[in-house]
């Protein structure tokens, strides 16, 4: 559906499903298009089945259907349908606004009257009642008032089929109907005109009068195309002229030697390429005559394709750029050739079965591939992936060129599911500026205004840092930085800096229309050119004498009509910045100078970045030479340091755009002076707004790589932004300082390091541990990543308690970004030292990602759904990291366990590593408990670990093997085995992990938990014989064993009839509460082996049994006594039990005596709630009694 004549298709297809449907299961469905509705008599199961049998017949034929069965009650198309009570009503989507043709726009009075007529013959249709019609019309009714329409909906009853009948044998009359155009714009009556002229033309008396005459001639109104639609056939009629017309006049085929070997099918490859170029909307030379376009294409190099019109967002990849680029050379012999072509990165390899040698170039992955853009700075094809169908032609950065290219979050993160791959701080990045009055302004809520601009590339040397790790894991480099990091705003006119008056003008005082910037937009081209250029042609000339009113009122409109990126372009290109900085330095006075300076920002901020201009550096330096010797005026300061910013970043963006050649050749076009004196304004006085066009100015250049960029990549421009940071008492300020020193750590950590130097790495976690804005924080923790990932002294840093401290303290924050950027400093932590793991989960790590894992997050803000999905992907990364080391760490800890077995004395370096290994078993308890982790942890191989561990519990619980050195070295036997234990008793309070693992359960654990339930340590025994308790409950809890719980049924009872039975007395014998496990065990144990019993007896246990009874029944609330009534109950009930040995025992006085206790307390207590163990005894105690009198 869709597509070109996709309703077709779809009911071609449905009809022949429709058969199939009708062989298999019956005529009882019916399909529209491609919703489909069936009815059925069936039973539910029926149904399901029948449901089953369509999703066969659909998946079949290579579909696939969504089915629901066993309804009552449908929605198809526009309808209700209800089976239960037999009504039909109106239905309609929850979002549904309808809207209609208004009753005073260019249609034929018919067509307008007929529109309310036919909305209410179809609502009624579709209702089957009065009471239903009046319920659901009042939206449709609403939607026909908002039109003009003045008719009321009222049901109408279907009409019977008799009075529909027609009839069939009455012949029709033949029409040729007539169909003129209709418009309210033509005053004249062209169907009376129309029928006069058929009178005059054909008389009564013409040949041809019996057919052109009033009775079978017709006249209809048809309605005009409206404007959208006539726009749109306009376009794509002179797209396809344009795409008709040849390009060059190079000939259309190719001049191979082999034309059926061509790999390019036999056409030129610079048509090719052309329409490549094309594809960008932009041509690559455009002068006003044949002769200067002829001088652009021989002396000019290429320029980089930029999009035009509505798509100024966004900009061609750096792939396509080289492609092109590489294509274009001037010179044949540095021209890429064939294999070069189609192995270029742009292609995502959907090329490579065109090469000769495909298989080499895949085994190589196109090393040999010559480029001429830094191989940092190209695209990471395994983040962003696109659909495997489909023309790779269409795509530029694996993004479609009908899309822009600055996507948001959600999109980048929806494809990461399947993993976390490629270099995604490069893909989060803002690609360039924004070039439009629009765009997606969600981005920079925490900038200082809403206007994205310049990003900066990966550096070359960092193809070490965005490499995957031995251990098959990534870096967290590539997610660490989240778009807020990277997006930039405007240094002039920025509210968070300064306040200043807003912009307004009177229009009287103006020498020319003061059109709005709407109007302007609204304009033909040729009209607003000549007020652009009246505009440019008035703030040009120089006014004499003291600055006037009308002036002031003109820069202010100039600066108004700048935000328009097309319109400051325009002015730009007639050389206005140059002549207004030389009028800014022959002005006198502090407003006129304001007024300038913010023109020459919007200028410079909304002008295009792909053409240099060598007027830029010169207006630089006329603004450095003012700054200089207006260094100590801090208002006029205020004033020059905004525009020298705005142009400084201009020239930093045209430089990172341009070609290479361009580059080279303007390396000092910026002189080492305004450097300086940006930064001698970041660093000396003591007015904060300069200090803030500082930092800001040094903020957006850095986010750039260009040289520009590597001017401010400098220890003492990172410690006067940390001095800023720390010495202010705002916070935009130090937001801007902070935001400028991560993206200059980015460059070189060199920098940041030695911010820590000086500092102290301890005072530092303090400074990041007292800040409260989580834009604050969001910098601390990027450039935390980065000192810990691949600074110089990691090391020390990450021996520092202190930074343990600081993260937990961070995952507190409410910042999603935050909290996930500190995810990635754990998991970086973990990566360089895993040993860290224990110290951070023996913590609360644990439960802040448990808690973000669980939490549901209700938000349709895009900009949060973006830090929401960010927080995710870096909390799965790192619940995927300790996952992943948790079963190594594990491991070591069993095979330091296997070397010392058997040893009663360790050695003091075995010691110390018990003592460093033992909380990875304490690790263990909470990871197990966790829902979180519990699915990443526990498997077959998890348990048999625990077996394992088990096995050496009841070495180290009986003495074989000890845990400590000579010289108390180690840690207590006690605290190992009550470690071990806790972690078997959380593993059984899941009931769905004793029923998956059962089988290694009781062939492996339930051998040590016996051996344990013998242990000289009563906690250690009581553990141990609650957890063997547990254990045996889920045979006895098990209606019908399958045939390997029978088996491991079976195992259970071995181990207790060759273990603990004989030691039996001994549990019983015991203190509370270890006699009522003993029992509940036993107990377990006879319902579902009854046999049990026998050898209870057998080892005369029954005498000690009836000892426990008479020692607990004066206790009426007893568990003991309540567990023991019920096993003897069991055993007189087993049928190999000798009723008169029992006899002989004394059971009938027992119970007796014990009846004689439980009665008076259960009189007397028979309302309240404490009498269920009472009853649950006294019931034991009746139903053995009656037993032995049968």
């Amino acid at each position: 559906m869709g597509s070109y004549d996709g309703a077709e298709c779809c009911e071609l297809v449905g009809a022949y499903i429709l058969k199939q449907i009708q062989d298999e299961i019956g005529n009882t469905f019916g399909l529209y298009r491609d919703d489909g509705l069936g009815i059925t008599n069936k039973t539910p199961r029926e149904a399901e089945k029948i449901k089953k049998k369509l999703c066969s017949i659909f998946h079949k034929n290579g579909l696939r259907i969504t089915v629901s069965a066993n309804k009552k009650v449908a929605n198809f198309l526009d309808v209700n349908l209800n089976l239960t009570t037999g009504i039909h009503r109106i239905y309609h989507k929850p979002n549904t606004h309808p809207q209609y043709v208004h009753a005073k726009s260019n249609h034929p009075l018919g067509v307008i009257n007929n529109i309310p007529l036919g909305i209410n013959r179809r609502l009624s249709s579709l209702s089957s009642d009065n009471s239903t019609f009046t319920t659901e019309t009042d939206i449709y009714q609403q939607a026909l008032n908002l039109s003009g329409h003045k008719h009321k909906l009222v049901f109408q009853p279907a009409p019977t089929n008799n009075a529909q009948n027609r009839d069939k044998n009455t012949r029709r009359r033949p029409i040729l109907w007539y169909n003129p155009p209709f418009s309210k714009n033509v005053a004249n009556n062209i169907g009376k005109i129309f029928f006069n002229i058929l009178d005059t033309e054909f008389p009564k008396s013409h040949a041809l009068r019996k057919i052109f005459n009033r009775n079978f001639v017709k006249l209809s109104y048809s309605c005009m195309n409206n404007v959208s639609s006539i726009i749109s056939a306009h376009n794509t009629r002179l797209l396809q002229h344009h795409n008709e017309t040849p390009i060059t006049t190079e000939p259309s085929e190719c001049n191979c030697r082999h034309k059926n070997g061509c790999p390019l099918q036999g056409k030129r490859l610079l048509t090719w390429l052309c329409w490549l170029f094309l594809s960008s909307g932009c041509k690559p030379f455009e002068a006003e005559n044949f002769s200067e376009l002829v001088n652009k294409i021989i002396h000019l190099d290429l320029p980089p394709p930029s999009v035009k019109g509505s798509r100024l967002s966004a900009k061609p990849s750096p792939d396509l750029v080289d492609l092109i680029t590489g294509l274009l050379k001037k010179d044949p012999s540095e021209r890429s050739h064939w294999e070069e072509v189609i192995l270029h990165p742009f292609w995502n390899g959907k090329l490579k079965h065109l090469s000769s040698e495909s298989e080499l170039a895949v085994s190589t992955d196109m090393k040999e591939v010559r480029c001429t853009t830094p191989l940092s700075k190209r695209s990471s094809s395994t983040l962003l992936e696109h659909t495997k169908t489909g023309s790779v032609l269409g795509y530029i950065k694996d993004v479609e060129m009908r899309q822009s290219l600055d996507r948001p979050l959600t999109a980048l993160l929806a494809e990461t599911q399947g993993g976390i791959e490629g270099n995604l701080s490069e893909s989060l990045r803002p690609r360039s500026r924004q070039g439009g009055s629009g765009g997606d302004m969600d981005a920079a809520k925490f900038t200082m205004s809403s206007r994205p601009l310049t990003s900066q590339g990966n550096r070359a040397d960092e193809g070490e840092i965005m490499r995957k790790d031995e251990s098959g894991g990534f870096n967290a480099l590539e997610i660490v930085y989240y778009t807020s990091d990277w997006i930039v705003s405007n240094i002039s006119d920025n509210n968070k800096i300064q306040k200043l008056p807003p912009l307004k003008y009177d229009q009287k005082s103006l020498q020319l229309p003061g059109h709005s910037v709407a109007k302007l937009s609204g304009m033909n081209k040729k009209d607003c050119e000549k007020h652009l250029t009246t505009l440019a042609d008035l703030l040009s000339m120089e006014e004499k004498g003291p600055p006037t009113q009308k002036r002031g009122h003109l820069l202010t409109y100039a600066t108004i009509v700048s935000a328009n990126t097309a319109f400051a372009e325009y002015l730009v290109r007639r050389n206005l910045i140059f002549s207004l900085t030389k009028q800014l330095k022959d002005a006198n006075h502090i407003d006129t100078r304001m007024k300038i300076s913010r023109l020459i920002g919007s200028l410079a901020q909304n002008c295009d970045d792909s053409v240099p201009d060598s007027s830029y550096a010169e207006a630089a330096v006329i603004l450095t030479d003012m700054l200089r010797e207006n260094f100590r005026n801090a208002k006029l300061k205020s004033v020059l340091l905004p525009a020298l910013g705005e142009i400084v970043f201009l020239i930093a963006r045209v430089s990172e755009h341009c070609p290479v050649s361009v580059k080279d050749s303007n390396k000092s076009a910026i002189p080492s002076l305004t450097f300086t004196m940006i930064l001698k304004c970041l660093k000396e006085g003591d007015d904060i707004v300069t200090h803030h066009y500082a930092a800001k100015t040094i903020e957006n250049i850095v986010a750039t790589n260009t040289d520009v960029c590597q001017k401010f990549v400098t220890n003492e421009v990172g410690q006067s932004l940390w001095y800023l940071c720390t010495h202010s008492s705002v916070d935009s300020p130090r937001i801007t300082a902070l935001s400028a020193l991560c993206r200059i750590t980015k460059n070189s950590i060199g920098v940041f390091e030695s911010v820590i130097e000086k500092v102290g790495f301890p005072n530092l976690l303090n400074t990041i541990s007292s800040s409260s804005s989580s834009r604050i924080q969001q910098a601390y923790v990027t450039m935390l990543c980065e000192a810990v990932s691949r600074g110089q002294h990691k090391q020390k840093y990450l021996i520092q308690k202190e930074l343990f401290t600081t993260a937990l303290h961070l995952l507190e924050s409410t910042s999603s970004v935050v909290r996930g950027k500190t995810f990635v400093l754990i998991y970086i932590i973990i990566q360089e030292d895993s040993e860290q793991l224990l110290n951070l989960c023996q913590s609360r790590l644990i439960m802040y990602m448990e808690r973000d894992k669980k939490k549901q997050h209700q938000t349709d803000k895009p900009e949060q759904l973006n830090q929401i999905q960010y927080l995710n992907i870096c909390l799965n990364s790192l619940l995927t990291e300790v996952t992943r080391r948790i079963p190594l760490i594990v491991d070591t800890f069993l095979q330091l366990l296997n070397s010392i077995s058997g040893r009663k004395h360790l050695s003091a370096a075995q010691g110390k590593q018990v003592k460093h290994l033992l909380p990875v078993v304490n690790l263990l308890q909470p990871l197990v408990s966790s829902s979180v982790f519990r699915p990443y942890i526990v498997n077959e191989e998890f348990i048999l670990c625990v077996a394992r561990l088990l096995e050496h519990t009841v070495m180290v619980d009986s003495g074989e093997t000890g845990l400590s050195s000579s010289g108390n070295v180690g840690v207590p036997r006690e605290e190992f085995v009550h470690s071990v234990l806790s972690v078997m008793e959380t593993i059984m309070q899941q009931p769905a992990l004793i029923a998956t693992y059962q089988n290694v359960m009781t062939s492996e654990i339930a051998q040590s938990l016996s051996e344990l339930c013998l242990s000289e340590q009563g906690e250690s025994k009581l553990l141990s014989l609650k957890l063997f308790c547990e254990l045996a409950s889920v045979f006895s809890q098990t209606e019908y064993l399958t045939d390997s719980q029978q088996r491991g049924a079976d195992k259970m009872v071995v181990i207790v009839r060759k273990d603990l039975l004989p030691q039996f007395e001994q549990l019983l014998m015991d203190l509370n509460p270890i006699p009522s496990y003993a029992l509940r065990l036993l107990q377990n144990l006879m319902s579902f082996r009854p046999q049990i019993a026998r050898e209870f007896m057998s080892c005369g246990l029954l005498p000690v049994l009836y000892q426990v009874i008479e020692e607990n029944h004066s206790n009426p609330l007893s568990q003991v006594l309540q567990l023991a009534t019920g096993v003897h109950c069991t055993l007189i009930h087993y049928k190999e039990t000798e009723i008169a040995e029992l006899y002989n025992q004394g059971c009938v006085d027992l119970l007796v005596s014990v009846c004689h206790r439980l009665i008076p307390y259960i009189k007397e207590r028979s309302d309240q709630s404490d009498i269920n163990v009472p009853c649950i005894t006294m019931n034991s105690v009746l139903d053995s009694i009656q037993h032995l009198l049968k």
